[in-house]
């Protein structure tokens, strides 16, 4: 399994541990996360959200 590095902003990263249940790891539930993002895609249901955390790197979305 490869093993990438991504940043995100702290609130990002806040939303994500106030969400995981304690026995799931943070790279699991972005795992998930990433995952349901890429079902929703194939399947016609994917909207962009309008969320804005003050990434100052957008051109590299």
């Amino acid at each position: 399994m490869g093993n990438p590095s991504i940043e995100m902003p702290d609130e990002m990263e806040a939303e994500v541990d106030n969400r995981r249940h304690s026995n799931t790891s943070r790279s699991q539930w972005v795992r998930e996360a990433i995952q349901a993002r890429l079902d929703a895609e194939d399947a016609g249901e994917w909207t962009t959200p309008d969320v804005d955390y003050g990434t100052a790197d957008a051109a590299d979305a």
